[in-house]
Parts: structure tokens; C-alpha cells; sequence
């Protein structure tokens, strides 16, 4: 009969030596340490857990873009090597390599019921895949360089993707049919999105503006001037009356929709990649954090300065502005997605790691 089997407690005992100190189990039972009192030399440890949750490894270049599924169980990630992932965020355990591109992949997004991945490269495609078998439902064909952004309507139905060659091309996303080829930028297109009513659809360019088209029309209904470099990420509030746009000016704007008159200008100190409204919008995400709104956005648009959530600057994570875990140049991010409290980055080494911040932290 093994040890454990002829003396199960002493494993309990045993492991409480090699938990966190301040771990919620060690302070639970630290009184029961007694049991483990022979031990003369114990082993070195943490005063918390690792908050470094998954590293996942499978790519073999630059990690271009990634992404958490909706309901935050997936994680899917773009490389250089032209291949996608997409990873449980639990374990860590690659589900499924998506191959089929034959260049950079720059995009990647989940459909909001988790199911369906999209993809953008520089191949000129669009590809969309089953999340649960990796199969490649559709090869969207149509623009003449490199995609630089996918994502999916709020419905599900159409697929909106930005290239390099100026336009934004809209899809369905069950038959691969290009709807709609919207014009009007004259340099690259970043980033694009879908209103949450799905009825329009908003770009950001190297040409420094933001532009917002009908998606049954494709017409061109505002265009939005004001920043003085790049756009890098376009997102709409939860009632589609306002646009915020990233920029590598490193402010963040808040737009009417229907005027296209900028009603705030927000100074956030880096290029803002990834911008997200809460769902009430009372405030808005950025890479370095979220920004409170008071009141809503959908009554005011006056921004409080106070940053908190989770956010990246410069080599650290940060919490509410606060430096926490310093990342080293292997970890350091080319792209990241937050989900809650836990921050997925993407870097140059083709590590894709999740890092979770534990409320100790905080």
C-alpha cells in the first residue's frame, strides 16, 4: 500500500508548505502547519500565486493579434507564421491550428456567440473557421492588399474587413458574398467595427481620420476629423449615438455619430490599440486602462481622469495606473485583449500568455 493511500492526510499537510504564504489556503490552515513541524529545512515561496495563469507556445513567430472569445473561454491568436490558434484559456491546451493562409495573418475575431473565428491577412483574404473543428467555412476574396482587420456584426451575419488597399469590405458570413466594397480613405484602413444595431459600420485610417458608412447603402454618412496621426481603433457606445477613436496621437475622441462633432478629447499617453464602452457606458477601455465616464456617456461625455482596470505601460501591467508586474523583453506584448481581470498578450518571441490579477493584487 502506497503512502498516500495508508496516510492521506499527511499529502494535505505536506502541501501546505508549498503554497503561497499569503494564499488563502495558508492563512485558512496555517495553524495546522503543526502537522508538518519535523520538516527543519522548508522550501523557499511566493507570498502569492503566479498571476502568470497560461503561457502558450505553438507559434513560431511574431504574435500579430489576439483575441478572447465572448464568453471568455477561448483564446484565439494570429502569428507571422501564418497560422491561427485558438487555445483553451482554462488550460492552456491548443484546440485547433487553423492553416490555410499563405502570408502574415494580422486579424483575428470570435463571433459573439463563440462559435466562428475570423481571420485577416496578408494573403488579401478573410478566412472564417469553426472554433470547434478548425474547418474553413469560408475564403473571403476581394480586396487587392493586405487585410488588416476582421470582425463580426453584432448578429453574426456579415463579416466587416479593413485593408491596406483603402476600403473596407463588408460579407456575409454563411455564403462568403462581398455585400458591399466602402471607398473614401486615402491611406490604409486600421480598424473597423460594426454599431451594435449592426446598421453602420465605422473605419479608422492612416489618414488620420475616421470615417462612418450605412452598412445597407454603403454610404458615406460622417467623416470625422481631428486627430493628428494615425487611427488605430474604432468602437461605437451601447446605444450607437457615439464613436470613440484611438489614435497614435495618443488621445482617445468621442464623436456624435450623427453629427460627426467631436465632443471629447481625451489624453491617454500611448496609441490605444483596443478600445471597448462598458456595457452601461459608464466607462471606456483602453490599452492603458479604463477611463470613468461620469455619469454615462450616453448623458454626458465628460471624462474623469481617473484611470483603473487593467492596462499595459510601457514593459509593466498595470491596475488603476499602478506598475505591477514588470514583463520581460520576451513577454513584452506586440498585441493584447483583456477579459475581466485577466490580460492575454501576444509578443514578437510567439509566446501567447494569459496573466490573471488576483484581488491581493489590487
Amino acid at each position: 500500500m502506497s503512502t498516500i493511500s495508508s496516510a492521506p492526510l499527511q499529502l494535505y499537510f505536506s502541501l501546505l508548505i508549498f503554497t503561497p504564504r499569503q494564499s488563502k489556503v495558508r492563512t485558512t490552515f496555517e495553524n495546522s502547519e503543526d502537522g508538518v513541524g519535523w520538516i527543519c529545512l522548508k522550501s523557499h515561496v511566493e507570498e502569492y500565486w503566479n498571476n502568470c495563469l497560461q503561457t502558450l507556445e505553438g507559434h513560431n513567430d511574431w504574435v500579430t493579434s489576439v483575441a478572447f472569445s465572448p464568453d471568455s473561454t477561448l483564446v484565439a491568436s494570429g502569428s507571422y507564421d501564418e497560422t491561427v490558434r485558438i487555445w483553451r484559456a482554462d488550460t492552456g491546451e491548443c484546440m485547433q491550428m487553423l492553416e490555410g493562409h499563405i502570408f502574415w495573418v494580422t486579424s483575428v475575431a470570435f463571433s459573439p456567440d463563440s462559435t466562428l473565428v475570423a481571420s485577416g491577412s496578408y494573403d488579401e483574404t478573410v478566412r472564417i473557421w469553426r472554433a470547434d473543428t478548425g474547418e474553413c467555412m469560408q475564403m473571403l476574396e476581394g480586396h487587392s492588399s493586405a487585410v488588416t482587420s476582421v470582425v463580426f456584426s453584432p448578429d453574426s451575419t456579415f463579416v466587416a474587413s479593413g485593408s491596406d488597399d483603402k476600403t473596407v469590405g463588408i460579407w456575409r458570413a454563411d455564403t462568403g458574398k462581398c455585400m458591399k466594397m466602402l471607398e473614401g480613405h486615402s491611406s490604409a484602413v486600421t480598424s473597423v467595427v460594426f454599431s451594435p444595431d449592426s446598421t453602420l459600420v465605422a473605419a479608422g485610417s492612416y489618414d488620420l481620420t475616421v470615417r462612418i458608412w450605412r452598412a445597407d447603402t454603403g454610404e458615406c454618412v460622417q467623416i470625422l476629423v481631428g486627430h493628428s496621426d494615425w487611427v488605430t481603433s474604432v468602437v461605437f457606445s451601447p446605444d450607437s449615438t457615439f464613436v470613440a477613436s484611438g489614435s497614435k496621437d495618443e488621445t482617445v475622441r468621442i464623436w456624435r455619430a450623427t453629427t460627426g462633432a467631436c465632443v471629447e478629447m481625451l489624453y491617454v499617453g500611448r496609441s490605444s490599440e483596443c478600445l471597448k464602452f462598458s456595457q452601461n457606458g459608464s466607462y471606456i477601455t483602453t490599452d492603458v486602462g479604463a477611463f470613468a465616464i461620469q455619469g454615462s456617456v450616453l448623458d454626458t461625455t465628460q471624462l474623469s481622469l481617473e484611470r483603473f482596470g487593467i492596462g499595459i505601460s510601457e514593459n509593466w501591467i498595470t491596475w488603476s495606473d499602478r506598475k505591477l508586474i514588470w514583463l520581460p523583453a520576451e513577454f513584452r506584448p506586440r498585441c493584447s485583449s483583456v477579459s475581466g481581470t485577466n490580460i492575454v498578450l501576444g509578443s514578437e518571441s510567439g509566446k501567447v500568455t494569459i496573466i490573471g490579477l488576483s484581488p491581493n493584487w489590487l
